[in-house]
């Protein structure tokens, strides 16, 4: 009976940290990037734009070039196929993003007081969400941030 208890606690405390560890872990796989750009308009409105691309085609995006979308099936390495669920792929990119952008902003402090959502796509092989800063833009702010958001 006792053995029976303890393999019941064992297992819950496993759990617990399989899932823990899982959430702690929102960072990029290593093939993926982020790219940040930024817009700051006549008004002092701030904008930003925050992607995840492929590290191959990083440079490509920077230059506004626009990436093909994947096939919806891909293949094992024995050959079958494997049908993608690019549902659950966009709620992996949607925290993805959100993890990311919550970074980038800490590190390079543009919204100062948070920020609102205006715009997301979490489809696709350049997964994007475009904000705007609570707070406005400061002389420094415009010596800072460049104005490279491409298409607005």
């Amino acid at each position: 009976m006792n053995y029976k208890k303890n393999n019941r606690l064992f297992l819950s405390c496993s759990s617990f940290c399989l899932i823990l560890a899982g959430c702690a872990n929102q960072g990029l796989p290593s093939q993926l990037t982020s790219i940040f750009h930024t817009r700051i308009t006549q008004s002092g409105l701030k904008h930003f734009e925050v992607r995840i691309v492929p590290i191959a085609y990083k440079e490509a995006i920077e230059n506004g070039a626009v990436i093909a979308q994947g096939e919806e099936t891909t293949y094992f390495a024995n050959g079958e196929r494997k049908r993608v669920n690019s549902d659950r792929v966009a709620k992996k990119n949607e925290k993805r993003l959100h993890h990311e952008i919550e970074e980038l902003i800490k590190d390079n402090n543009y919204c100062r007081s948070g920020y609102w959502v205006l715009d997301s796509n979490y489809y696709g092989s350049a997964p994007f969400v475009r904000g705007e800063c609570n707070d406005l833009a400061t002389t420094s702010d415009r010596e800072l941030f460049p104005d490279n958001i491409k298409f607005w």
